[in-house]
């Protein structure tokens, strides 16, 4: 049991996932916002990630 309260107790070092999220969250904003430039413009797009 004193395995599973570590788990829980003690803080983690480990923040690459975090990280990872903030990316892939401006990864969806940059391509929003050139879509919408694109589209403005009439211009074709493709996004692929």
């Amino acid at each position: 049991m004193e395995l599973a309260k570590n788990f829980i107790d003690v803080p983690q070092t480990e923040r690459g996932g975090e990280i990872a999220k903030k990316g892939f969250d401006f990864l969806a904003c940059w391509a929003l916002s050139h879509m919408f430039e694109y589209e403005l413009q009439g211009k074709e797009y493709v996004f692929d990630f």
